[in-house]
């Protein structure tokens, strides 16, 4: 085991990896190699990120991750922290019901099977949720073909989509097609995902998968169904992570479709498996409009933030609205974590505003901001594409933000509270070099961004039925 783990949080990050990396061991020894198989699958790479998702959100995590220390992580720590987050998996286990139907694969299957004949061998999209969906509609609508959408939560009857469009909400049943006795015991829901997947993929026998993002456990679930059945699973890019952690590795996706080589690149690095296309980002760039706005993209205080970051961040709104009192200063909070009212007194300045994602699209944010301040947010990325400055605010959170903007020439990273006012206020005050600094991040943007909008649809909806065809 490793010694030494570097960093502050992005030691945190580093030590649950750690931890799924000795878990994982553990158990395979304890229970011999056959834990980490479901029939012919082997589900090592899909057990991994679903730890991940267990252990990086739960409240332990949480309490360790705002209380952490700079020192460096001895093995003591570690050992502590390993025996903690097992007691945990143990503490919130699931029981598999003692009533289910032991032949509940076959009459599913049965009763599904005369349903779904009609939508077999289609290209079928999973969407994790609503929000999952609606990205995906603008490129799903433009394949001339029927496309097949299973969604794990309800969607709504009065949602818009094309007439090309078939949902299908997944019915989570506790079926055991296939057994594990091990993972039956200790990770029963995962077990049960599992053979649900297998009993739709079978039925559906898809042309082609389709999955965004990449980092959820059901979605390499799916790509190793896929690669045993012969279909091609293409992972589409919807976002940025900052820092590449357990679930954006050794993904085993078929294609990866991302907004451009740059991504393409650093994804490659950790994940070898998948063939790259860049196909561009696939959302409209609003013509800019008054760049005079800096905007804060809030962040829950989870993973790679802390309480503590996150007041600072707040601190520094607080900062600018009183340091430039001529300049609109935009706050869009995270959908997931909304402002409290005590958090910020906006109404004690006129220049700050809200600007929700559910209300004011990112396009409008950004037309309207020349400088774009977050700590590992996606937006620091987009907003290469839309010529605004990234500004990183990372207080030892994390070794630094990947790509390193900085030493590319293409973002600022400050350390500390003090620093970043020093460094907002010598870029707002020297008009030249902001212009000068905007026009190095349109001319170099190109690499992380193939292309955008429309023509990126294209690009993306002709990718994905080329890959189809050569399946069908």
């Amino acid at each position: 085991m490793q010694s030494k783990i570097k960093g502050k949080f992005h030691n945190y990050l580093e030590l649950l990896e750690v931890f799924i990396n000795e878990y994982v061991g553990k158990i395979k020894e304890d229970e011999g190699a056959d834990i980490l198989r479901i029939g012919p699958y082997c589900i090592e790479v899909p057990f991994k990120k679903y730890i991940f998702s267990r252990l990086a959100l739960n409240q332990r995590s949480k309490e360790l991750n705002n209380s952490i220390s700079e020192k460096v992580l001895s093995q003591l720590d570690i050992k502590n922290f390993l025996v903690a987050f097992e007691s945990d998996l143990t503490f919130t286990r699931l029981n598999w019901p003692s009533n289910h139907h032991k032949d509940l694969y076959s009459l599913m299957f049965d009763a599904y099977a005369p349903l779904l004949e009609p939508h077999r061998q289609k290209i079928t999209y999973y969407a994790l949720h609503e929000r999952f969906l609606t990205f995906m509609l603008p490129v799903l609508s433009r394949i001339p073909h029927e496309i097949v959408v299973l969604c794990e939560s309800p969607v709504p009857d009065d949602l818009e989509h094309g007439d090309n469009i078939f949902i299908i909400e997944l019915d989570f049943q506790w079926i055991q097609q296939y057994q594990n006795k091990c993972l039956k015991k200790l990770f029963p829901d995962f077990l049960a995902m599992f053979n649900n997947l297998e009993l739709f993929i079978t039925l559906l026998e898809p042309s082609t998968l389709l999955v965004v993002e990449g980092n959820h456990y059901q979605f390499e679930m799916l790509a190793i169904l896929g690669k045993n059945k012969g279909v091609p699973v293409i992972c589409l890019q919807q976002g940025w992570p900052g820092i590449l952690t357990t679930q954006f590795k050794e993904m085993q996706y078929t294609y990866f479709l991302s907004w451009g080589d740059g991504f393409s690149d650093i994804f490659r690095s950790n994940n070898p498996n998948p063939s790259y296309i860049s196909t561009g980002y696939p959302f409209k760039i609003e013509k800019a409009l008054d760049r005079t706005g800096i905007t804060f993209f809030l962040q829950a205080p989870i993973l790679v933030s802390n309480r503590q970051a996150y007041s600072e961040l707040l601190e520094l709104v607080v900062f600018c609205a009183e340091q430039f009192p001529d300049r609109p200063i935009y706050v869009r909070e995270h959908p997931e974590f909304p402002l409290k009212s005590n958090d910020i007194r906006l109404g004690d300045y006129r220049n700050v505003e809200l600007v929700p994602p559910d209300s004011i699209a990112l396009s409008k944010v950004f037309s309207n901001s020349v400088l774009a301040i977050s700590i590992f947010s996606s937006t620091l990325m987009e907003a290469l594409i839309y010529g605004t400055i990234p500004f990183i605010y990372n207080p030892n959170l994390m070794e630094s933000y990947c790509p390193n903007l900085s030493k590319e020439g293409l973002g600022i990273e400050v350390s500390s509270l003090k620093e970043a006012k020093i460094q907002i206020s010598n870029l707002m005050g020297n008009p030249i070099f902001l212009k000068a600094f905007a026009e190095r991040i349109s001319k170099n943007s190109s690499y992380y961004y193939a292309s955008h909008g429309e023509a990126s649809l294209e690009q993306t909806t002709r990718a994905i039925m080329e890959i189809n065809k050569g399946n069908t």
